[in-house]
């Protein structure tokens, strides 16, 4: 288990050394990428190499596309082969043959035969196109020169990216605290554990030992000659998989992302020095747990404690607190005092979770006990005594499978949280679908103003809303402009003039576009409303459909991008809500492999404790089969020994995560139970529960084919 607990720290530690190399990787291609002009003075051209970027959006989640007008000596950008052809796309590997990747497509060209390669995306996911316009629309296309590319200053790994995946990534230090939280802290947990699993006969020589004069060197010469061996083994596997992972990608289970072979070899310094010093973390973590006792020289042998039955109430008394600070505060969405609010309460049922554990185990232990004087089973009745003789091996095992299943729950639903503007978002697109649209872009020539208007025909106008300087006066003006058939759409006069709301028909659409919180008089203006005076504040423009029916939406963006680059972006209104809202749940599934990282090293944790105390109980066991006990008698109490107690942290585990995640179900956040949410927090635990008590039960059967007499 040494060997295993060292491998694991070491590679967890080399971990926070891979994220930083590989987001400063990330940014290096990111920055190699970026126009010299754009981070430099200077306005947009419609002369010469020029390049300009589109910030869209496609089959939900964003796509960043790259507009180029090259010339014949114009310096290709990272990961292009050569410049397509006019009216061609280049698409990203993660868009190519993608619903997202038709749609970019459709608006912006045909597809090109090359792709993207690495060294022009930030990751194999990034969704990014290169577009080159067609030559008939060139005059049209403004962008910043186009001479060479780079940053005038170094990349850092703890800096923001310019675009696509690298603008979009969380935050080195989330992703650090993130990894602390789900790889570093278990592993540091197991490494403990193992350190003091079988360790009775170590600490019974180095008492001997210490008897005998032993200093600080003696201890640590006889402590590397009795685990060195494991401690090297573990920490040359680390480096093992840790080489491997430098020649081949190795894609995150539960998650899009890929560690790449080429991140690691191009960061091996800062991974290689990570991993040595996280084995050197395990050699003191071992040193440390195994330091000679003053007192004693063996573990603690169990002995009876008495559990009072007012440990069973801090349990339900934390889980109530938690529950009610979280109602409470269910308004404040996605503050950080709300969020410190879940984390304390995470910890406050962590403190109270052992001893609840303790006592529901002695209670059940007393039961069986009981129960197998009723029915005359040896195994129940000694099992059963054994629970109660050693409560805090009890607390220990069940603590930590019932806190994995709190955990996993809490990341399970936290990963479904919406918050009031994405909500609002859905409800006005359930509303309105595509009769509504926004428009955000510059459409202030001439020309751009007639190709949009061409581009609706007869199907919808354009109306612009001036909202009032103070939204929380209700004695305002608010200002809309339009032409005569967009606002008799939106049941308003085709006349200048001011109106109270009480003299204007109640519209759906105008009530989204004019709260009527926001000002009680409305000030119409018949005019081109793209014509934007200079004086005018807060402007928002939106697309109105005549006659109340869908506007097909993608054929719209399709002929603007085909007439003009950038087009001015259409979309339903909150779909930048809705848009951010994916990334969120795409992000979130970092959640999900952080869950299984610490659910493996929990899991491992826990085989540990039960290892250890397995072996010290197959001795006291062994004296029983002096007696004729059988190997039915062994195993019962083998598997009731350590199933009782898992079977406990299961159930108080599964009620604490459903009690303490129901006020994420609540309005505001409206949370959602997964899918898997009862598999992954009740069926799954079982499961580990059974193999734990099988992986017992053999240890305690090859423990008792050992014993001897004298070694109780």
């Amino acid at each position: 288990m040494i060997t295993v607990a060292t491998a694991l720290l070491t590679l967890a530690i080399a971990a926070m050394g891979i994220l930083i190399g590989s987001y400063q990787e990330r940014l290096e291609r990111d920055y190699a990428r970026v126009p010299t002009a754009y981070t430099g003075v200077g306005g947009m051209t419609v002369e010469g190499p020029r390049w300009r970027i589109i910030a869209d959006t496609a089959d939900g989640r964003w796509v960043h596309a790259f507009v180029v007008v090259p010339e014949a000596d114009t310096p290709l950008p990272p990961g292009l082969e050569a410049w397509p052809d006019p009216g061609q796309v280049v698409l990203a590997p993660a868009l190519r043959g993608t619903q997202a990747g038709r749609e970019v497509l459709e608006r912006y060209g045909t597809e090109s035969r090359q792709t993207i390669q690495l060294e022009g995306l930030v990751s194999p996911q990034e969704r990014i196109a290169y577009v080159r316009p067609a030559d008939d629309i060139l005059d049209r296309v403004e962008g910043i020169p186009l001479t060479g590319y780079g940053v005038p200053y170094p990349a850092r790994a703890n800096q923001e990216g310019f675009f696509g995946g690298a603008a979009y990534q969380r935050s080195l230090a989330q992703a650090l605290s993130g990894a602390g939280i789900a790889a570093v802290l278990p592993a540091m947990t197991l490494m403990l554990v193992a350190s003091r699993t079988g360790s009775a006969r170590r600490d019974r020589r180095l008492q001997v030992l210490r008897a005998q004069g032993a200093g600080p060197r003696e201890h640590l010469a006889f402590l590397w000659g009795a685990t060195g061996h494991g401690l090297v083994i573990g920490g040359l596997g680390a480096l093992a998989i840790l080489a491997l992972m430098m020649l081949i990608d190795v894609p995150v289970p539960a998650s899009e992302a890929v560690i790449l072979a080429r991140d690691l070899r191009a960061q091996a310094p800062l991974a290689l020095g990570a991993a040595g010093a996280g084995w050197l973390i395990a050699v003191c973590l071992l040193i440390v747990m195994n330091r000679p006792r003053r007192l004693r020289g063996t573990r603690p042998l169990p002995g009876r404690v008495r559990e009072r039955w007012w440990s069973l109430a801090p349990l339900p008394l934390a889980c109530l607190t938690m529950t009610q600070a979280l109602i409470a505060t269910l308004s404040w969405e996605d503050s950080t005092p709300r969020l410190l609010i879940g984390y304390a309460g995470l910890g406050l049922v962590a403190l109270t979770l052992p001893s609840f554990i303790g006592s529901a185990t002695a209670l059940a232990a007393r039961a069986l006990t009981r129960l197998g004087r009723g029915a005359g089973s040896p195994a129940m009745i000694v099992a059963g005594r054994q629970l109660l003789n050693d409560p805090r091996s009890v607390r220990r095992l069940g603590a930590g499978m019932a806190i994995m299943v709190v955990l996993i729950a809490h990341a399970m639903v936290l990963s479904t949280l919406t918050n009031s503007f994405t909500r609002n978002a859905q409800a006005t697109q359930a509303a309105f679908g595509s009769s509504l649209l926004e428009v955000t872009g510059r459409v202030d020539t001439p020309d751009q103003r007639e190709l949009l208007a061409e581009t609706l025909g007869e199907r919808a106008g354009v109306v612009a809303v001036s909202m009032p300087g103070d939204v929380h006066d209700p004695t305002s003006t608010t200002a809309i402009t339009g032409s005569c058939a967009t606002l008799t759409s939106l049941r308003l006069p085709c006349t200048n003039g001011s109106l109270s709301r009480t003299e204007i028909d109640p519209d759906p659409r105008l009530d989204y576009l004019a709260p009527a919180a926001w000002s009680t008089t409305i000030t119409v203006t018949v005019a081109d409303p793209l014509v934007v005076p200079p004086s005018a504040e807060s402007v928002s423009t939106s697309i109105i459909s005549y006659d109340g029916g869908d506007l097909p939406i993608e054929a719209l963006r399709s002929d603007l991008a085909h007439a003009m680059l950038p087009p001015p972006a259409i979309f339903p209104v909150g779909d930048s809500w809705i848009t951010g809202l994916q990334e969120n749940r795409d992000q979130a599934r970092w959640n999900a492999a952080g869950a299984g990282v610490l659910t493996v090293l929990f899991g491992l944790a826990i085989t540990a404790a039960v290892q250890g105390d397995v072996t010290t109980h197959a001795r006291r066991t062994g004296v029983m089969s002096m007696w004729g006990a059988g190997r039915q008698f062994v195993l019962g109490v083998s598997i009731i020994r350590v199933f009782v107690p898992l079977l406990v942290a299961v159930a108080a585990g599964g009620a604490v995560a459903y009690v303490t995640t129901f006020p994420y179900l609540l309005p505001p956040l409206d949370g959602q139970l997964p899918r898997n949410y009862a598999l992954t927090t009740t069926v799954l635990p079982l499961v580990a529960a059974a193999m734990i008590t099988a992986i017992s039960a053999l240890i305690q059967g090859s423990s008792l084919r050992r014993w001897r007499p004298g070694q109780s």
